[in-house]
């Protein structure tokens, strides 16, 4: 949102397309508008775990910013590749996701075609450690918006013409 400096009502930015034809365009004109949505959480774990799954925090049983508390039997990636689509999530994955050990990894890139997540506390946007189903890679010099807008494209421009697309980006 953008608040006025006169008394007029506030501009969503993304909803002019004078302003941000890409998005307006891309996003806006073809997308779906949920006015009635809303999120749960106020806290990044529980509410990424809502999407992920589809259900209230109570049921996916993720209620803190903790990676570990998070279940990866049954997220929406799979869901989908079992539905034949390529699914990719790229970006910010879970707080403290550090945590998670070689050994739990495998659990958590099981239903995505790739997953490529900023690993560390909360997530970075300079000089990062990304955990990809190839293995951990340094990303030194690369802001992470720039990161993730460069593996999505690589990825769906990786993907067979014929083939459905299920991406998650997240920052």
């Amino acid at each position: 949102w953008i608040s006025p400096l006169s008394g007029d009502a506030p501009v969503r930015l993304w909803n002019d397309p004078a302003r941000t034809p890409n998005i307006y365009q891309n996003f806006i004109a073809h997308g779906i508008n949920l006015p009635n949505a809303i999120g749960e959480n106020p806290l990044c774990c529980p509410g990424r775990s809502n999407i992920l799954t589809g259900q209230h925090s109570h049921n996916n049983r993720v209620i803190q910013n903790r990676a570990r508390q998070f279940d990866p039997a049954e997220h929406i990636g799979k869901a989908m590749m079992e539905a034949g689509y390529a699914s990719y999530y790229v970006g910010k994955y879970l707080n403290n996701n550090q945590q998670l050990g070689q050994w739990l990894w495998p659990q958590h890139d099981a239903g995505w075609t790739q997953l490529d997540v900023i690993k560390g506390v909360n997530g970075d946007y300079l000089d990062y450690w990304l955990h990809t189903k190839q293995g951990n890679q340094y990303v030194g010099g690369v802001h992470s918006t720039q990161m993730i807008a460069d593996r999505a494209v690589t990825h769906l421009r990786s993907t067979p013409a014929n083939q459905p697309v299920f991406a998650a980006l997240s920052m």
